[in-house]
């Protein structure tokens, strides 16, 4: 159990050792010239089935039936999936086809989940190997009303297509009208444009988190979808990105659009179809592209990104997955001039001069002169009601920049927030016409894409917040997969002397205490940021870098799973993960944490003459924002990014326990992202 805990939670040392295996010589390699040996030990489908199962067997077991293109391997109960990099038909639709066959002929879980470790008889349906979607078909056919397929690993190992594959799998699977399947279907490619991102690990990672529950009518037709989004890495629009790292696809794609259409790429036109057509043929696409297309075709974040065609075709395919999922064709055009102010805001080289003022009115419809004052002023009210007296003094330069920094962070942030609740209210199964009488108490099969572990070179906020959420996926992970196991040891007196029960302390990670606090005193890492966080947060008064990586240590430097900093690497601090140690550094922790600027952002944004981005942040109070009360009050009043994190989470995981859950964890053969 304890070697299944460490390789299936991934400790770094499984697949470091099959990718070492791949150097070295094995029964196939895989390389190009090399001829297999005669003798390939075949492995089972259920690696449990091996006679002495220990580490290398594991490893070996999953690297020979890799090279033999079978991705997919059960251990017990748990599908593990190793990333091919390459298309080895996983997902034909003729192989999709047989599972499907199964699934509507009313196998039983145990028929699909365990058919590699079953025997048949000769007059029986031959069994089905391993794969993604004899976990869909099994959830499908299994007692209850809500099942959940929660897939989990690191970052590039393959989640995002893993549950493309699973939805696509339901849509073609299952009865449903025209309309739920093709909004089901082309809601997730809508979510990863403005999600998604290129990183040093993945081509296409998800920089945020989402749980689908898929619902089905008591006669087994697919009604809709529920949605949830989680934690947006909304700091990736701003500041300067890390070599072989890229902002959201959906910035390259606007910046080819308009600069396309601004002339400012010789050479290039765009294509002749109806979806380019109709933006050739719309002024207010001319006027974006006039005040925008030059200076995001220069913009410094942008390059290095995919082609023009590239970004123009994926365009196309985009603006026709944005109509089916429910928006409007004025409204595409206002989602492209809010992420292009966005790139405009975000440009480092580009400083928010009075050119880029008049291209916002534009694009947001702020004045550009309130639009100045609010970049460059701040006013205060003092003294109290109704002689209260209004102060009003020049930002520094250092916090004009912070200020155009947040207010491009919350611009896209209240972008994705509005793209993501129409897209969950266009898959609502109370949708109109989407509704079947007395479905209300139907099944339901939820799926759960979270980013993935990431390790880099240089790890920060961003990195701290995703390694927590997978954290705390994994203790659930162990709680569902081990525990229960157990449970059913000790319940047939097979409790081997009282060591299954040594599991429910072993199944705890000790890292999530170190991360979240105890009741009695101890804070943790988020208390000490949260503390900070409190006290102010211009880094003149509060300190950060180096102070706040300081005062972790000394409130955390006793718990088992904190890891002093290598000796002269100032600001860092070490967390004892599940997958391995991690060194993150402190240097701006605070500001991230919590935005001392969110309140007036959103008080000036819902005052702006743009009724459509006043609606992007319709779910924020306006009024709460308008009290006079003293800056310092709404900072202690504001919820912070890790309280709320750890809230969201605590609220996932209480659902996902109300689930009859299935495992399905991938795996990163190699860090080349190659086959």
């Amino acid at each position: 159990v304890k070697q299944f805990l460490g390789h299936l939670g991934l400790n770094g040392q499984a697949m470091t050792s099959m990718s070492e295996a791949a150097d070295s010589p094995g029964p196939l390699t895989g390389a190009e010239g090399k001829t297999p040996r005669p003798s390939v030990r075949q492995y089972p489908d259920d690696l449990l089935w091996l006679e002495d199962l220990d580490d290398a067997e594991l490893v070996a077991g999953l690297k020979s039936r890799y090279e033999q293109k079978q991705i997919y391997t059960w251990v017990g109960g748990v599908l593990v999936s190793v990333n091919p990099y390459r298309d080895v038909g996983a997902f034909a639709e003729e192989l999709a086809a047989k599972y499907a066959e199964q699934a509507n002929a009313s196998f039983s879980s145990s028929s699909l989940a365990t058919s590699a470790r079953t025997e048949v008889d000769e007059n029986s349906t031959p069994a089905l190997p391993p794969h993604l979607f004899a976990v869909v078909a099994s959830a499908l056919n299994s007692p209850g009303q809500k099942h959940a397929l929660l897939i989990s690993g690191e970052s590039g190992a393959g989640k995002t297509e893993a549950t493309r594959a699973a939805l696509s799998f339901l849509a073609k699977t299952c009865g449903a009208a025209d309309m739920v399947r093709d909004r089901l279907l082309h809601s997730n490619p809508v979510l990863e444009a403005f999600g998604n991102a290129k990183t040093r690990q993945n081509g296409n990672s998800s920089r945020f988190g989402k749980f689908i529950q898929v619902h089905f009518s008591n006669s087994g037709l697919l009604q809709g979808a529920t949605l949830r989004p989680y934690m947006l890495e909304a700091s990736r629009v701003t500041g300067e990105l890390a070599e072989a790292e890229c902002t959201y696809h959906i910035f390259y794609q606007i910046r080819a659009v308009l600069g396309t259409l601004a002339g400012a790429l010789p050479g290039v036109s765009l294509p002749s179809c109806e979806v380019f057509e109709r933006i050739a043929g719309t002024p207010a696409w001319h006027e974006a592209a006039r005040v925008a297309g030059h200076a995001l075709v220069h913009s410094s974040r942008l390059e290095g990104g995919p082609s023009i065609d590239r970004c123009l075709a994926s365009f196309e395919d985009l603006y026709k997955r944005m109509l089916v999922t429910g928006m409007t064709h004025s409204q595409v055009l206002r989602v492209a001039s809010v992420v292009a102010a966005v790139g405009l805001l975000a440009d480092s080289a580009n400083p928010c001069t009075e050119g880029i003022h008049a291209s916002l009115e534009v694009l947001l419809g702020l004045r550009k002169e309130d639009l100045a004052w609010f970049l460059t002023r701040v006013e205060t009210s003092v003294g109290p009601n109704p002689r209260r007296e209004r102060l009003v003094r020049s930002r520094s330069e250092h916090e004009s920049k912070a200020l155009v920094a947040s207010l491009s962070q919350e611009l896209y942030s209240g972008l994705f927030n509005w793209i993501t609740n129409l897209i969950a209210q266009s898959l609502s199964p109370s949708n109109e016409g989407l509704d079947e009488p007395g479905s209300g108490d139907g099944r339901r099969l939820g799926l759960l894409d979270l980013y993935g572990f990431e390790v880099f070179a240089s790890n920060g906020f961003e990195q701290f917040l995703i390694n927590y959420c997978n954290e705390k996926i994994q203790q659930l992970f162990n709680r569902q997969v081990f525990l229960r196991e157990a449970e059913e040891y000790a319940a047939e007196g097979l409790d081997g002397h009282g060591r299954w029960k040594q599991l429910t302390a072993a199944c705890d990670l000790p890292a999530l205490t170190l991360l979240e606090g105890e009741p009695g005193g101890f804070p943790g890492i988020f208390g000490v940021v949260n503390d900070r966080s409190r006290c102010g947060l211009d880094p003149t008064s509060c300190g950060d870098g180096g102070e706040v990586a300081e005062a972790i240590a000394a409130a955390c430097s006793k718990h088992a799973s904190f890891r002093r900093a290598p000796r002269n690497s100032q600001r860092v601090f070490g967390v004892a993960h599940f997958a391995g140690d991690v060194f993150y550094e402190a240097r701006h922790f605070v500001q991230k944490n919590v935005s001392a600027y969110k309140p007036d952002i959103v008080a000036f944004l819902c005052q702006s003459g743009n009724a459509f981005v006043s609606k992007l942040f319709e779910t924020v109070t306006c009024d709460e924002h308008h009290r006079q009360s003293q800056p310092s009050r709404r900072r202690l009043l504001g919820t912070s990014t890790t309280s709320a994190c750890k809230s969201a989470l605590n609220e996932l995981c209480a659902t996902l326990e109300e689930h009859e859950c299935r495992h399905i964890r991938c795996l990163r053969p190699n860090d080349n992202q190659e086959p």
